[in-house]
């Protein structure tokens, strides 16, 4: 967002940025959102758009701004896949099949 005349401008972040932080500042020049740099191991398509890449995990890392950390790789079968017949990468902290939590550790509801 910017601020032109009084008025905060809301534009959508571009692709390879993001914005997961909704001000809460209407048409004043106080604080505002900005779009964030999109972090390693993640594919940003604008907007509020942070996907894990096959593998990676993230995290929030700024909870007032809501920010996301860069993403970290997981041992192999934990983290979400992306390939050419799956794609189950989702989310910045997408987990595969079955699998929930910090960094996928656990299984899901309903797996053992």
């Amino acid at each position: 967002s910017r601020l032109v005349g009084g008025i905060v401008q809301c534009q959508r972040c571009a692709p390879q940025s993001y914005s997961l932080y909704a001000s809460p500042v209407q048409n004043t020049g106080g604080h505002h959102s900005i779009c964030n740099e999109c972090p390693y191991g993640a594919q940003c398509q604008g907007g509020a758009s942070v996907i894990a890449q096959s593998g990676q995990w993230g995290w929030i890392n700024d909870t007032a701004r809501q920010t996301v950390a860069n993403l970290v790789p997981l041992p192999p079968g934990l983290g979400c896949t992306a390939d050419n017949i799956f794609n189950n990468c989702t989310h910045f902290n997408s987990c595969s099949a079955g699998r929930e939590g910090v960094m996928c550790g656990r299984c899901s509801q309903g797996y053992g």
